[in-house]
């Protein structure tokens, strides 16, 4: 099979908040395994296509490179010059992919639990794609109001499930949910999508001439021209050659903390818990995480608890698709923890920010072996580091030293330095910053990545 798949990796959605952020999404969380929800459609599809394509935005960059080197895994990360939706993404895609594949589109932050079965679906489907624009639909377990639906039309394959679409309906009521359940007509909208390279090319000729040129062009200016829309909305509500392929098939798009909660293997008392840190009595169908503060609970029940280092969310699951009002107030105050993690990746590795207060910030580096940090210096504040692991090699004005695990070197303000990781373990250390302005824009790089 001749298959490139893609992986769209650029969402920075709020609806897992604290744990998501713009800066830190939900696609690059573990929450089902030791793998992040990128990770795991990355392990999904490895070995069944040719080629891994990742579309991100320049802010994932290291993150994304970072968590494909976690599990050993080459890809072409392909950077999206502006966020604008799915349809030019795969457009851009479509424009990288080799000629006579079939792109095999899929998100980066949606759970299917079985891979085998999965794979197997691909499969049986990959020869459709070269006469249709497959997509994946659900057979659904509830009546959910969260997705959109896909009504079936005329059976194109009764052997493999594919059927010709009829109509796509947007996220519906309850009572209309349940009514396309008892049908029997209607499939969960996944947003997974299968077609041959030269097929999506005329189709985005026929319909949309700006992702046409992004398919055959690739360049900025193309990009720009097209209009922000989901591939659904941009193409599948257009094209004559769409299909749908039904998949019998655990899947959920992790889009709120009671999906999450579903997801999640429960206790005798039916919470479902990420963390040992917790002490639970009389309390039954919560959700608790936490990853380094004790959690006592007592006599509650059907709560959202997500406890982060610099943010608590305490909700009833009835209101787990509301948490985005708590991130647009924080947007308006202009509070940074509606948007900032506190980690952020690095081409050296990365930072976690400990503590900061007036005139002072703590921070946690990690370089990896052979990576350095730009020589760089700052006219309003100090700098004292501790190395923890390893060995740093660093520059200070013209002088170059190592330090070792338990040491400890001072950078005075305005003045010249550079760290360097030499060795073949992670160099770990202690970064405390002291001055009357601390923030990025007082750094002076002389090599900037």
């Amino acid at each position: 099979m001749d298959i490139t798949a893609v992986i769209l990796c650029g969402g920075s959605g709020t609806r897992l908040w604290p744990l998501s952020r713009a800066n830190y999404p939900k696609q690059f969380l573990r929450l089902f395994s030791e793998y992040s929800l990128f990770q795991e459609a990355v392990l999904r599809v490895k070995d069944i296509v040719k080629e891994i394509l990742i579309v991100t935005s320049d802010s994932y960059y290291w993150i994304v490179e970072n968590h494909l080197e976690e599990i050993n895994i080459k890809a072409n990360i392909i950077i999206e010059p502006v966020p604008k939706n799915t349809a030019p993404a795969i457009a851009l895609a479509t424009y990288h992919t080799k000629d006579n594949d079939s792109l095999l589109i899929i998100p980066s932050d949606h759970r299917i639990e079985n891979k085998e079965r999965f794979q197997e679906y691909i499969k049986n489907t990959y020869p459709y794609t070269k006469t249709h624009i497959i997509t994946f639909g659900i057979s659904p377990t509830h009546p959910e109001t969260g997705y959109g639906y896909i009504k079936l039309g005329d059976t194109l394959s009764k052997e493999n499930n594919i059927y010709k679409i009829e109509k796509f309906v947007e996220k519906p009521s309850k009572e209309l949910a349940q009514e396309y359940i008892n049908s029997g007509e209607y499939l969960w909208n996944s947003g997974l999508f299968f077609a041959d390279k030269d097929l999506l090319i005329n189709e985005f000729k026929k319909i949309d001439s700006a992702l046409y040129d992004i398919s055959t062009k690739g360049d900025l200016e193309s990009f720009k021209k097209a209009k922000a829309l989901s591939f659904d909305y941009a193409i599948m509500e257009h094209t004559k050659k769409g299909a749908c392929a039904k998949l019998d098939i655990k899947w959920s798009d992790v889009g709120s903390w009671l999906s999450v909660y579903e997801e999640l293997k429960k206790d005798e008392n039916n919470n479902a818990i990420l963390g040992e840190n917790y002490i639970s009595i009389n309390s039954d169908n919560n959700l608790i995480i936490s990853n380094k503060r004790f959690v006592g609970a007592l006599g509650l029940k059907n709560l959202i608890i997500v406890d982060t280092e610099d943010a608590t969310l305490i909700a009833d699951k009835n209101n787990s698709q509301d948490v985005k009002k708590i991130v647009d107030i924080l947007k308006a105050k202009n509070d940074k923890r509606a948007e900032e993690s506190l980690i952020s990746y690095k081409p050296y590795g990365y930072y976690v920010l400990l503590e900061e207060g007036k005139n002072f910030k703590i921070r946690k580096l990690l370089l990896k072996p052979k990576k350095h940090i730009s020589k760089q210096m700052h006219h309003h504040r100090t700098e004292h580091w501790i190395v923890l692991r390893g060995t740093a090699k660093v520059l200070i004005a013209d002088k170059e030293y190592f330090f070792h695990e338990n040491e400890s070197f001072f950078v005075p303000k305005s003045t010249w330095h550079y760290i360097e990781n030499p060795g073949i373990i992670d160099l770990e250390m202690l970064e405390v910053q002291s001055g009357e302005y601390l923030e990025e824009d007082d750094t002076v790089r002389e090599n900037v990545f």
